[in-house]
């Protein structure tokens, strides 16, 4: 099926970026057409939620991440001058 978002068949569930494109792609539909979709996909609309939530909170966890980053590295640069 040209134009439709398909995982491959044989990998086991979704790759990241099929999720991303499935969030991207129900972005606008209704209900009725979320679940036509992931009927169609084999999914539930309740999966594609989880998903769109996953991407809402990704910025958050990457700033998270590189406050960590920067912390350690302080930490790092800290022990080092104290040796």
């Amino acid at each position: 099926m040209q134009g439709q978002l398909i995982p491959d068949r044989d990998a086991v569930g979704w790759h990241t970026q099929d999720k991303f494109a499935a969030v991207v792609e129900t972005a606008g539909m209704n209900a009725t057409e979320l679940a036509e979709y992931c009927r169609s996909r084999g999914l539930y609309p309740e999966q594609v939620q989880i998903w769109r939530q996953a991407c809402e909170q990704a910025p958050a966890w990457a700033e998270e991440r590189d406050r960590a980053i920067h912390q350690a590295t302080r930490d790092s640069q800290q022990e080092m001058r104290a040796l």
